[in-house]
């Protein structure tokens, strides 16, 4: 069995190449070529709307919110309008779940594992 793996960034990510190596990742992870790992990082200022958000709930336009240096994602994952930036870290886990339905507490332990150490 792999080891656990975890990758993380001191520096701000563009949101779309932490999207980018997500996608990579998880191909990787369906082809058995990489561990279970964890993704952390923070984001250049990026504004994500999710399934459940709409055009009409965000504060500004688009053209005001890049005037502003901050990037509108629309995004494929779950939610409302959420705010990415730098000193905000993400995790993204990519994992196996081998068509097993785990706990909150088996997950959270999965994920536990790479961020404190062996």
């Amino acid at each position: 069995m792999m080891n656990a793996w975890s990758v993380s960034f001191n520096e701000p990510v563009p949101y779309q190449k932490g999207l980018d190596l997500q996608h990579r990742l998880l191909k990787a992870r369906q082809e058995n070529r990489i561990p279970d790992t964890v993704l952390l990082l923070q984001h250049t200022p990026t504004v994500t709307l999710g399934n459940r958000g709409r055009d009409n709930y965000l504060l500004k336009t688009e053209a005001e919110y890049k005037e502003l240096g901050i990037e509108l994602f629309h995004v494929e994952r779950g939610g409302d309008v959420t705010f990415h930036g730098p000193g905000q870290w993400v995790i993204y886990p990519i994992l196996y779940l081998g068509g097993m339905r785990r706990t909150l507490t088996v997950t959270f332990l999965i994920l536990r594992k790479p961020l404190s150490g062996p």
